[in-house]
């Protein structure tokens, strides 16, 4: 072996066909050499890629507390499903019931004597107001009283034994009258029932506040219009029946009437009189001592160790009997006077009714300044907070439930003239009638104003007569032109102002929806209250389009904020459609820690690194003339994609946490608001605040987009998931067992392709032919998409409950649906599944053979890493003998340097073998010519012969192994 080195180096080299033998054996060698380069690369790069795929799966942990959102918005899910769970087909009155359980959830107020006074709900009471059980009384209270005063009952006997009230209830005329006080601190009345007014009882003491006190008196049963008519009034008190006022546009409980005294005077004390006549009776006996109707009554403080303080002494209401006189004609007047024949004289009411506007008020104010002076505020009775309303326990409602309705506008179902073809004109020939009369629903929204108020309507339960008029919460234009009754439901198409740090318009702006209110300041009365408005308001007709129930919550332990909305979608076809979603967020998802702006720049360097690996692969192709080759790779492509689509997707989330925690700060800064003008209103209640309405608004904007963010957000991070997992299979594709995914999807590449074509084929006539016989009827196959996606169901899991659902939609034809059920499952699961599955088993066994004896990922790895291990060691270890300037004993080749070695001989023999001999020149040269390694190294022609005769003559087993895929020099 040495003479055989010697001839090599010193004689005239090899003879021509043992070079060329020879430069065979080197190429084989380098192509081995060559491949263990490469393997140990996409080892390296699968150990980066692995720890990108494991620090990108803990920040995608980290973006969110799934278990905390999971609590929170099953449990608010779980409450929205509950009341129509067993429902299949929604009514109107479903809507309804829907919203009442919502607030029975929601409104629940505490228990007055439980022991526990919950604020602010309960606070220190007096006589009916507040909890005094729980809370105590209220300071500086002032006891008040009452005393009614009726001149037809003298004192000590019953209002039921003086004959002028038995007339009355002969006549149906009991005036039935009622007091009770109005508070101007609590915008309410203190007695949640009025009192009745008892004459010669002995009065009514209790309790009040330092407050501006208004005293009302009512008049349940009214007379006028209903027992006694204007027609009847004017004979009956020789009226002039031109004089004689109309009956009020609406109905209410006023007292003090003009209408009222003149009926009962009529109708009453007429009827009385006309019982026992009295001698020479020549006018109406009622009128001798002038026209008096109602009660007296006395108003005053009774504080212990202060003297009694009269705020009020009132008679009856009364109308002078001179200025009844002083209100006459001569002459009888136009009906003859055909009661009082004897009575030449006719009387003109209207001017009576000038003299009893001033005299008979309903309501009177009085000031209570007993422990407070003059001008001094008032101390509120409640407190000024919002109580907190646990919507499921935990999560608190904020603000307001929101109710918003879209209507469509009306127009005549008969088509037009103009538009109508052949066809058409013949419908309406043959069908006309059926379309007379009718309204359809216009694609265009409406924003006229709908429904009633129904606290004016005497039909419903809800009916106040207290109010007195409705010009007080309605001006001309909100009342209905056919029932002169108020509109109960307004469209607000607001424009929503821009906020230049939030940049995120809003959908609604414009938009005419109907929007109601439960504010979370009601009781859990009124919130009843509310639905009953809605409900006898009309809310829902024939025009509606959609119906909106939205709340947000907010958990304050987790700090995790939830968007809760039901939508009920009215089809013009009757079905009305369901559907409910619960979308949140917690602050921590906005917040930003170490930990993740650590993660963040990690992945974001590894992402360089592989973005580094693509640079140089195109500069190569670039400088081989083949850049087009690099883009028109799809996987190429998917590598550029998630390398920046990885670290974007963090940084995106880290920027809109802080924009979007910002914007909810700004929008909370004023608290939560108060939509709701007046929650204690008797009409129009839901009539609200309208900066307070806006700021709700807004609020809300900004929580929907900011669960919008966090989903988008999410989103991003599934897609770059996939994209991970879409690359790691490209990855695997080097390693001889783990690639067998990819290489069996790759083999079976087109059988899977004309496989999925019949299976495509089959799905959509099928789905097609399920559509025409059971669309109908079950939603699952209204729409060819979502029969197609149910039959793919069916092919997976057979489906027998939807067979007999098919069965019991079609009775008279279930013989078709079972024809059509087998077939579709024999073809689809029988025939095409098993073949698929064959097509899928053929292809891994072939690709399992060519993988048998190839290294498993842990030895490759294992192999990697003791090489890279030795490889640096031995830079290290020249780097210390070059600074000792030591000679290097280990006989260490990494395969890099072999790969240079083996390239630069071979490029001598390749010169050699096909171009001209070495000059004279180079053979003079000491250690023959002078070789460039790939690296710029520069290594004589004999060092070179010397270095690889070395390694071969004295390690002819590693020749051996490498050859088996092991390194050499290891």
């Amino acid at each position: 072996q040495a003479v055989h080195k010697k001839e090599l180096i010193e004689g005239d080299g090899l003879g021509q066909a043992e070079l060329v033998r020879k430069r065979g054996a080197l190429r084989s060698l380098k192509k081995q050499v060559d491949f263990k380069i490469s393997q140990g690369e996409n080892y390296r790069q699968l150990f980066f890629f692995a720890l990108l795929i494991c620090l990108y799966s803990f920040s995608v942990i980290l973006v969110r507390d799934t278990a905390k959102s999971y609590s929170v918005e099953t449990s608010l899910l779980n409450l929205m499903y509950q009341p129509l769970m067993e429902k299949q087909h929604l009514e109107h009155s479903d809507v309804y019931t829907f919203l009442n359980h919502i607030v029975e959830a929601t409104f629940r107020d505490p228990v007055c004597g439980d022991g526990v006074c919950d604020s602010p709900l309960e606070y220190p009471g007096f006589g009916g107001v507040g909890c005094v059980a729980d809370c105590g009384k209220r300071e500086n209270i002032s006891n008040v009283f009452f005393l009614a005063e009726d001149p037809n009952v003298p004192s000590g006997q019953k209002e039921m034994d003086q004959p002028i009230y038995k007339m009355a209830e002969q006549v149906n005329a009991l005036p039935d009258f009622r007091w009770n006080v109005f508070l101007n601190s609590t915008q309410s009345f203190l007695f949640e029932e009025d009192q009745a007014v008892v004459a010669a009882s002995g009065g009514r003491e209790f309790q009040v506040p330092d407050d501006q006190v208004i005293l009302c008196l009512f008049h349940r049963n009214h007379l006028y219009n209903k027992v006694a008519t204007p027609s009847s009034m004017a004979i009956m008190l020789n009226l002039d029946p031109s004089t004689v006022p109309p009956a009020p546009e609406t109905s209410n409980h006023l007292y003090g009437g003009f209408t009222e005294a003149i009926a009962w005077s009529a109708w009453v004390k007429t009827n009385l009189h006309m019982n026992n006549p009295p001698p020479n009776m020549t006018r109406n006996p009622g009128l001798n001592d002038g026209l008096a109707y109602g009660v007296g009554y006395t108003f005053g403080t009774s504080n212990p160790g202060r003297p009694i303080s009269f705020l009020g002494v009132y008679s009856q209401c009364a109308v002078a009997e001179s200025l009844i006189q002083a209100a006459t004609r001569n002459g009888k007047c136009s009906h003859g006077n055909i009661v009082w024949t004897q009575e030449e004289k006719c009387y003109d009411s209207s001017m009576w009714q000038q003299a009893w506007a001033a005299s008979c008020p309903s309501c009177r104010t009085f000031e209570i300044r007993e422990h407070t002076n003059p001008g001094d505020p008032v101390p509120p009775v409640k407190p000024p907070q919002a109580p907190t309303r646990p919507v499921t326990p935990g999560n608190n409602l904020i603000g307001a439930i929101l109710i918003t309705q879209l209507r469509r506008k009306g127009k005549p179902c008969v088509p037009d003239p103009e538009d109508c073809d052949d066809w058409c004109q013949h419908n309406l020939k043959a069908l006309g009638s059926l379309f007379e009369d009718q309204w359809c629903q216009d694609d265009e929204l409406s924003s006229e104003p709908f429904g009633i108020d129904p606290m004016f309507l005497t039909t419903s339960p809800l009916f106040d007569g207290r109010i007195t008029s409705y010009t007080f919460f309605y001006n001309e234009t909100e009342l209905s032109p056919d029932s002169r009754l108020p509109y109960g439901f307004f469209s607000s198409p607001y424009t929503f102002p821009k906020d230049p740090d939030f940049d995120y318009p809003n959908s609604e702006d414009g938009v005419p929806h109907y929007r109601t209110y439960l504010d979370a300041r009601m009781t859990s009365k009124q919130a009843r209250r509310a639905i009953s408005f809605l409900q006898e308001g009309k809310y829902l007709s024939n025009a509606t389009s959609v119906v909106d129930v939205e709340f947000g919550t907010f958990n304050p332990q987790h700090q995790h904020f939830a968007w809760c909305k039901a939508s009920f979608e009215f089809g013009t076809g009757g079905l009305i459609e369901a559907t409910f979603r619960v979308e949140s967020f917690s602050l921590d998802d906005l917040a930003f820690n170490v930990t993740e702006g650590t993660l963040t720049v990690i992945i974001t360097l590894l992402c360089l690194r592989m973005l580094y690996g693509e640079v140089l692969e195109m500069s190569t192709l670039w400088g081989e003339g083949r850049m087009w080759e690099y883009f028109t790779n799809v996987w190429n492509v998917l590598d550029i994609i998630t390398i920046v689509f990885i670290p974007a997707s963090l940084v995106n989330i880290i920027a809109s946490g802080f924009t979007l925690r910002a914007a909810l700060e700004s929008a909370t800064e004023k608290g939560v608001p108060r939509v709701l003008g007046n929650i204690e209103a008797v009409a129009r209640i839901f009539g609200t605040n309208l900066e307070e309405e806006m700021n709700f608004l807004d609020l809300r904007h900004k929580i929907l987009m900011m669960v919008e963010e966090s989903q988008n957000g999410r989103g991003w991070l599934a897609v770059n998931m996939l994209l991970l997992m879409m690359r790691l299979f490209k990855m695997l594709h080097f390693q001889g067992r783990m690639g067998l995914v990819t290489r069996t999807f790759s083999n079976s590449a087109s059988d899977i392709g004309h496989f999925t074509l019949i299976f495509g084929c089959v799905v959509v006539m099928y789905a097609i032919l399920a559509q025409l016989m059971f669309g109908t009827q079950m939603p699952e196959f209204t729409h060819l998409g979502q029969s197609m996606m149910m039959l793919v169901h069916t092919t997976l899991t057979l489906g027998i409950q939807d067979y007999n659902r098919m069965l019991h939609m079609t009775p008279r034809t279930d013989y078709i649906t079972t024809i059509f059920w087998l077939t579709f499952i024999f073809i689809s699961t029988v025939v095409l599944l098993n073949i698929f599955l064959a097509i899928l088993v053929e292809g891994y066994t072939v690709v399992k053979e060519t993988a048998t004896n190839s290294e498993t990922l842990i030895g490759g790895y294992a192999e990697t890493l003791s090489h890279d291990l030795r490889e640096g060691q031995e830079s290290l270890l020249s780097l210390f003998c070059g600074l000792l300037r030591r000679k290097k004993g280990s006989r260490f080749v990494s395969n890099k340097r072999m790969e240079q070695l083996l390239q630069a001989w071979l490029w001598h023999m390749d010169t050699t073998v096909d171009g001209a001999p070495p000059s004279e020149d180079a053979r003079r040269e000491e250690g023959g010519r002078v070789i460039r390694l790939s690296d710029g190294e520069e290594m004589s022609e004999k060092a070179l012969m010397m270095t690889l005769l070395e390694l071969i003559g004295e390690a002819p087993e590693k020749i051996l192994s490498y050859k088996k895929r092991s390194w050499l020099g290891k």
